[in-house]
């Protein structure tokens, strides 16, 4: 996607800047040219390229939602898929849920309690007849392991691993 033209054009002065700085001050011109590609490489990827893929890491997006919904942190749990990036957004450890069981329990517990989960954790919660609600689907890619596929806009939907938040409720 396309960003603000007034971070590009920050982006470009600054970068001129240094360009001018760094050529008229060091002799080596193959350390400028080093050092000026690193600067470019790195504000880009940065400030444009991961911040533009992160809304396809579940484990960044999930934590952000439950906050802008008014989900409490200590009853935010996972089950059956976990990331570390996942407590990290959340500002907190959260709870990690083993089984179906401990699920059901630990809502009756302490009253609704919403769980990060895959598929393969939401059929376990169905076939243990757990009531939940669902509350949002994500579409997950961990986007440190980069792929062609995910890069293309046209195919990045196939790429996709859908992950939910699901509000579990006292039974």
């Amino acid at each position: 996607p396309a960003v603000s033209v007034w971070k590009w054009a920050t982006f470009l002065a600054l970068f001129g800047i240094a360009a001018v700085f760094l050529w008229k001050k060091t002799p080596e011109r193959l350390a400028q040219s080093g050092m000026l590609a690193f600067l470019g490489a790195a504000f880009v990827v940065n400030f444009h390229f991961y911040p533009n893929l992160l809304p396809y890491q579940s484990t960044a997006a999930a934590p952000r939602f439950a906050r802008e919904r008014g989900i409490p942190v200590e009853r935010l749990g996972f089950f059956n898929r976990h990331g570390h990036a996942l407590d990290f957004y959340a500002g907190h450890i959260l709870t990690q849920i083993d089984s179906p069981e401990q699920a059901r329990r630990v809502a009756a517990e302490t009253g609704d309690f919403w769980l990060y989960t895959d598929s393969t954790g939401r059929a376990r919660l169905d076939s243990a007849s757990v009531r939940y609600n669902p509350v949002a689907t994500f579409g997950h890619f961990q986007v440190a392991l980069l792929k062609p596929e995910f890069l293309s806009p046209s195919k990045r939907d196939k790429t996709l691993t859908p992950v939910y938040l699901l509000k579990i409720e006292p039974q």
